[in-house]
């Protein structure tokens, strides 16, 4: 009957909610799980009992066993198990041979699942009948591509099912990653216990006390970080000597020699200040330990410590370029929103008033395209003093990209802020910028925005700001607009008009126009001789050219992305099939996938429908998508990733190196390239921490088993550095100006000019 039929449907859509439920849940334990794992993975023993409770709990299993293969005497060993009696099977050793379920699935490098181990012969060897277990889960567990082990974990009645295959799969291959760090934590913690116990470290400073605490020994390494000799020294109180201080508040710490001495315990600090005769200051790691007699008294100590100051001082200078823009010095988007966040706290909830403001540059376009980029560095750079020099001290200044500004204006209400705003606002129409003999005029647009208790968040008082500014344009630029909340809907509503209405006719006249720029192999001849990004610009009804950097902000706050993409995927795919017989490079070609986009529950149907019926070689297709957008979608992206990668696709994960946390997710994320962040390129000939940058990111993604791309390679010397550090990719406009798609494979004598277009960079 039909209302049999609904109920079918309906439980069978619960069922599909309820095992997604179960694998997201899964993913989350995952997570947790090996972020624990990583952190604490000192101890051995209880590093593996943890991997066996956490496939436990992934799995909702009564029994987990962790065998580890001895390869020498192909044997396999239970470094662990819980769950049962399972500690009655620890350390227990298996030869390879004995047909058993561990054996098959190390040996054969599969999955085994049994849902009645009674019926399967290869359980007869292992503990079916001791644990009175009912279905068995394996996974192998391999590292280096060798085999390792296998994770296995077993119940009691219910039956696996694929889910639960799924996410011991998962589990399995972020172990191996915990593995490797254990294995090395554990290696660098033995090889220090040893250099204490020996009193030897290559490079360490090494101090020696009698039993009243009096310097009897020091390295020449002591030496040069105290500035004492051992001569002026010798018999000396320790704590002349090695005076030392908390690293954070300055005081002064004493008595922690007396103290390892009395109390015979090793003491070991973090990070302290050490203060050198002649007043000078180093940061450094020690460790006291007391030197025991064989009664266990101790007869004095030794302290070994070495130089972090230039450590630190490089890891401040990472964090500084992480969290500001490298050209302006200013707060980037990512460290400004940290900002605001705290500002509209403290506005929300201690009754304070605080001002943002939005600043969009007029006529800035104009230099970047007519005197080139170092040019409009150049004005930025202007601009960004000038704006310094008419707010306080205390104000907030970051720049949010391009030529746009933002501006907390502490402790201040909308009075003041028009007029500090007015202030800037004349400044910056006054300037006169002079390139190559021509003088340019600028101008300012700027949206107020009071944060007050009523503010809802940062990204609500930025989008008002914003809203603000464009309303301020649309008065005839270098204008000030207050933002007022009764009018915010109208303001709304004509931003949304106006890009929704211009992007969609867009593209239902087929008004996207497709550039193809080169990406070319550096070092490796076998590399992808042939490969393309895909790049979009916009054709308006005065068929004029509007460059990507005017229409996609907008597109993408207002949700119009997944239209895009999918219309540039759909025209690439049939480009391709369309010049299948010209192409003899078997080319690849790059399209980028926005943040919006991997959101879009179809895409991946989308995708491969759209594949399948212009007859696409899927390995040929990498698609693109920015650090930014994963770090905000990591669950959609992983799967968007597994599920295309599974029939062919490549990925590459887009300006590398922006955030603040890219080594943490990119070990989560199963990419093939990686495109190393412009700003880093853009100096590394002439700013060694960009070029150091490039070559950590370059190593660590070889590590990985990822090729890397270079973006903004503008000059030969770019390329050259490149090469020196092994990066595989090189882009940019020093290689090869993006061009139509339609030219891609046009002979240089049948080659036709495009028409001549005026490009533009607009906003509403």
């Amino acid at each position: 009957t039909i209302a049999s039929s609904r109920a079918i449907i309906e439980l069978q859509r619960q069922v599909e909610i309820n095992n997604s439920r179960r694998y997201q849940q899964g993913l989350s334990l995952i997570d947790n799980w090996i972020e624990r794992l990583i952190t604490e993975g000192y101890d051995r023993e209880a590093f593996f009992k943890n991997i066996c409770r956490a496939a436990q709990e992934i799995t909702g299993s009564q029994l987990a066993v962790f065998p580890v293969v001895n390869r020498k005497d192909e044997t396999y060993r239970f470094y662990a198990a819980t769950g049962l009696q399972a500690e009655e099977i620890v350390n227990d050793t298996m030869d390879m041979g004995d047909g058993g379920l561990c054996a098959w699935t190390i040996s054969n490098n599969q999955n085994l699942l049994i849902n009645d181990i009674a019926d399967d012969g290869r359980a007869e060897i292992q503990l079916a009948d001791k644990f009175n277990i009912k279905t068995a889960l394996l996974t192998p567990v391999t590292l280096k591509d060798k085999p390792y082990g296998a994770l296995a974990v077993f119940r009691t009645k219910d039956d696996f099912d694929e889910i639960d295959e799924q996410l011991i799969s998962q589990f399995s291959q972020s172990v191996q990653m915990a593995i490797i760090n254990m294995q090395l934590v554990s290696d660098m913690i033995s090889e220090r216990e040893r250099a204490e116990v020996t009193l030897h470290s290559i490079g360490d400073a090494v101090i020696t006390t009698n039993v009243a605490g009096e310097i009897e020994y020091m390295n020449h390494v002591a030496e040069s970080l105290t500035a004492w000799s051992l001569d002026e020294v010798r018999n000396r109180p320790v704590q002349d000597v090695f005076r030392i201080e908390d690293i954070e508040t300055g005081e002064a710490i004493h008595d922690v020699v007396m103290s390892c001495i009395e109390d015979s315990i090793i003491i070991k600090k973090s990070i302290l200040g050490l203060i050198s005769k002649n007043g000078n200051k180093k940061d450094i790691e020690s460790s006291i330990s007391p030197i025991l007699k064989t009664s266990g008294k101790a007869e004095g100590v030794v302290i070994v410590f070495h130089d972090e100051t230039q450590r630190r001082q490089l890891e401040n200078t990472i964090k500084h370029q992480a969290a500001h823009d490298p050209l302006t010095d200013l707060f980037n988007r990512e460290a400004f929103d940290s900002e605001l966040s705290d500002y509209v706290y403290d506005a929300r909830n201690n009754n304070k008033n605080h001002v943002l403001c939005y600043l969009d540059l007029d006529h800035f376009k104009l230099i970047n395209d007519t005197a080139g980029h170092t040019a409009g560095d150049q004005c930025l750079i202007q601009i960004t003093s000038l704006i310094q020099s008419c707010i306080r001290s205390e104000d907030v200044l970051g720049r949010l990209g391009g030529d746009e500004f933002a501006l907390i204006l502490k402790n201040c209400n909308s009075e003041s802020a028009l007029k500090i705003t007015g202030t800037i606002i004349k400044a910056i129409s006054d300037m006169n910028f002079t390139w190559d003999d021509c003088d340019y005029k600028l101008g300012v647009s700027i949206g107020i925005n009071p944060l007050d208790k009523n503010t809802r968040d940062a990204a609500d008082a930025i989008r008002k700001a914003d809203l603000a500014c464009y309303t301020a344009k649309d008065k005839g630029k270098s204008q000030v607009y207050v933002y007022q909340e009764q009018d915010s809907e109208l303001i709304r509503r004509q931003e949304e008009k106006y890009w929704a209405t211009r992007i969609n006719e867009a593209i239902e006249k087929d008004r996207l126009r497709l550039y193809a720029q080169s990406i070319v192999p550096l070092r490796n001849k076998h590399a992808i001789k042939k490969h393309v990004e895909i790049l979009v610009r916009l054709l308006d009804d005065d068929n004029q050219l509007i460059l990507p950097d005017a229409f996609i902000p907008a597109a993408e706050r207002y949700n119009l992305m997944p239209l895009i993409d999918k219309k540039i995927i759909a025209e690439t795919f049939a480009f391709i099939e369309q010049h299948e017989d010209d192409d003899d490079s078997n080319t690849h070609y790059s399209i980028n996938l926005s943040g919006n986009t991997l959101n879009d529950d179809g895409i991946t149907d989308h995708i491969k429908t759209i594949a399948a019926r212009h007859g696409i070689d899927n390995t040929t297709i990498c698609f693109e998508i920015t650090e930014t957008s994963v770090i905000k979608n990591l669950q959609q992206a992983r799967l968007l990733i597994k599920e295309l990668k599974s029939v062919g696709f490549k990925f590459a994960l887009d300006d590398f190196g922006s955030g603040l946390s890219s080594f943490q997710y990119l070990k989560t994320l199963d990419v093939d390239f990686l495109k190393i962040d412009g700003s880093f390129v853009a100096d590394m000939v002439n700013n060694n921490i960009d070029r150091a940058m490039v070559s950590a990111i370059n190593e660590v993604a070889h590590i990985m088993g990822m090729e890397t791309i270079a973006e903004y390679v503008e000059n030969d010397q770019i390329i050259r550095r490149l090469q020196d550090i092994n990066v595989d990719y090189a882009q940019g406009y020093g290689i090869e100006q993006p061009k139509p798609l339609e030219q891609l494979f046009a002979k240089e004598g049948d080659r036709t000019d495009s028409p001549t277009l005026k490009i533009v960079h607009n906003k509403p």
